[in-house]
């Protein structure tokens, strides 16, 4: 099974329901977390953001932004994308094919370790990291880390440098 046929069988539904829900309400604030959880080794950093190849294939064409990151990933077929890639691509698509824009429609990205039980922002500045954060609830049902870093993006060549920058940071806190 591939991260691709993942993504499809499990994510996809979740994230149609995710941005159909957007459609058609007026709440101010939807939050949409993926989390891996597993011990060191176990494929947690494959499954979401695939092979390391391939996201410095994406990299390289941050310049075409027109560029559909399924074309990068030649239709999925090869399945070396991450499940996190796959899903930023789809809200983005989804975004920009709505014949009535969104309201107004902000994407966010944040990068956060849970290490020896403690909350890391990994895009924090460098000085920072090691300072643990707190989980807040804003309401009944949403959670949020609160300080936590999280820039807004507007496409998945933005999404990409942040899940980089955080994830040349993970457990090292560098």
């Amino acid at each position: 099974m591939t991260n691709r046929h993942v993504f499809e069988a499990l994510v996809l539904p979740i994230l149609d329901s995710f941005v159909d829900g957007i459609n058609g309400t007026s709440l101010s604030l939807l939050i949409g977390t993926v989390m891996m959880y597993g011990p060191t080794g176990a494929g947690k950093t494959f499954t979401m953001l695939g092979s390391e190849q391939r996201r410095e294939k994406l990299l390289r064409r941050e310049a075409d932004a027109d560029l559909s990151f399924m074309q990068v990933d030649g239709g999925g077929a090869s399945g070396n994308s991450g499940v996190l890639l796959y899903s930023m691509d789809h809200i983005f698509k989804r975004i920009k094919s709505e014949s009535e824009p969104m309201n107004t429609l902000i994407v966010k990205c944040s990068y956060i370790e849970i290490y020896n039980d403690n909350i890391h922002d990994l895009l924090q500045e460098k000085g920072k990291i090691h300072n643990a954060l707190a989980i807040s609830e804003i309401d009944s049902k949403e959670f949020i880390i609160k300080d936590a870093v999280e820039p807004a993006v507007s496409d998945i060549h933005e999404a990409l440098a942040v899940i980089t920058k955080g994830e040349s940071r993970l457990s090292s806190h560098t």
